[in-house]
């Protein structure tokens, strides 16, 4: 038994030679095909608005002073500044959401959100995009060796580390392959990004804990 080829969105649907005899089932296929190829058309206008949108809030944002942006958003325009956020992470990556057409891809908002989201925020329930499916190539089998790789970085102080200028002699003497200042920078770079970022979540977490309880108080 043959499989049935799946249907994409702007697929065109065409009946079956051995069902065209039949007009009623001819225009309800006919009636079908529009509404099917109707769904990509409002999918690309969501997101093409969608990143539009983006692209004149960046513009606006450039031209508000330093620190009156939030201000000038709630003032001027109906839009949240989370959604706000959203349209110029969109715009950001237009590039992303094309095809080599320049076409806008058939996707809703939120599906292009989720597309570019980070694959480190990906698969966490509760985190700021909610419940998402890593995409292929992430997830368990990836993480697995990101967190031994993080896990020796993290007890290098541990480990009684040798001073700089033995570190500097044997990358010199070809002991340590790839070991460059260009690299050892990035390494910083990334664990500074993430410790930045745990501190947020840290202080986010005692401000809320701290207000719940003035307000129990009160």
């Amino acid at each position: 038994m043959s499989k049935e080829p799946s249907l994409k969105i702007g697929d065109e649907v065409r009946p079956r030679p051995e069902w065209r005899g039949d007009a009623i089932l001819r225009d309800l296929a006919q009636r079908i095909a529009v509404e099917h190829n109707a769904v990509a058309v409002a999918l690309r206008s969501a997101l093409g608005h969608a990143i539009a949108a983006g692209e004149l809030l960046i513009e606006a944002k450039a031209k508000v002073r330093h620190g009156q942006w939030l201000k000038w958003l709630a003032a001027n325009c109906e839009v949240p500044k989370r959604t706000a956020a959203h349209y110029m992470a969109l715009a950001k990556r237009r590039q992303k959401l094309c095809d080599q057409n320049g076409n806008v891809l058939p996707l809703s908002v939120n599906g292009a959100l989720d597309m570019l989201k980070h694959p480190a925020d990906c698969g966490f329930p509760g985190s700021e995009w909610g419940e998402y499916a890593p995409p292929q190539g992430w997830g368990c089998l990836a993480w697995g060796p990101f967190s031994k790789a993080l896990e020796i970085v993290t007890r290098l102080p541990q480990l009684n580390p040798p001073a700089a200028r033995y570190v500097v002699r044997a990358a010199r003497a070809g002991k340590t392959p790839g070991l460059s200042a260009a690299v050892l920078r990035e390494v910083a770079a990334l664990l500074i990004r993430y410790a930045d970022a745990i501190e947020r979540e840290d202080g986010a977490r005692v401000g809320k804990k701290k207000h719940q309880e003035e307000a129990t108080c009160a």
